[in-house]
């Protein structure tokens, strides 16, 4: 299941963005707090937050969507293995292809979970290892994120 969303600028009200993601991607939730438009080059709000300045709610959603990435990641590694299977196996075995498949379909499965979960964690990892210094941002704008951050944990409130 896809989900689309448009970004416009609050201030000139064009578009800045269209997104396409699935309901298990990490993006569409994790970014800088601020952008600057590139048409009125005013700074906005993006609505999003890098993973180390979420508060634990937020976190938990996000470690939700790792165990979805792991379990559909693993059903289509599935799903193309089994067709690989199905059709070598009946290259291989012409009567017999269905009684091969059976026996084949457990291992295939804990190779599906084996290659869901590594590729899964790589991204999760990704994902929390990103830093405002990742980001190509003028200075104005990375002393607005330093600010804000700043005020995040001095005064310990998270929105």
């Amino acid at each position: 299941m896809s989900t689309y969303s448009y970004t416009y600028c609050p201030y000139c009200k064009k578009m800045l963005n269209f997104e396409r993601s699935e309901f298990y991607f990490y993006e569409r939730y994790i970014d800088i707090e601020f952008r600057r438009c590139p048409r009125c080059n005013k700074i906005y709000k993006t609505g999003k937050k890098l993973y180390n300045q979420m508060n634990q709610q937020e976190k938990n959603n996000i470690k939700n969507m790792y165990y979805m990435n792991i379990i559909t990641t693993s059903a289509t590694i599935f799903a193309l293995l089994l067709l690989l299977a199905v059709f070598i196996l009946s290259m291989i075995f012409k009567d017999t292809v269905g009684e091969y498949i059976v026996k084949s379909t457990f291992i295939i499965s804990i190779i599906s979970l084996i290659l869901g979960y590594i590729l899964a964690k790589s991204n999760y990892k990704k994902i929390k290892a990103i830093t405002i210094n990742d980001f190509e941002i003028d200075d104005e704008l990375k002393e607005l994120l330093r600010k804000e951050n700043n005020l995040r944990y001095k005064y310990g409130y998270f929105n």
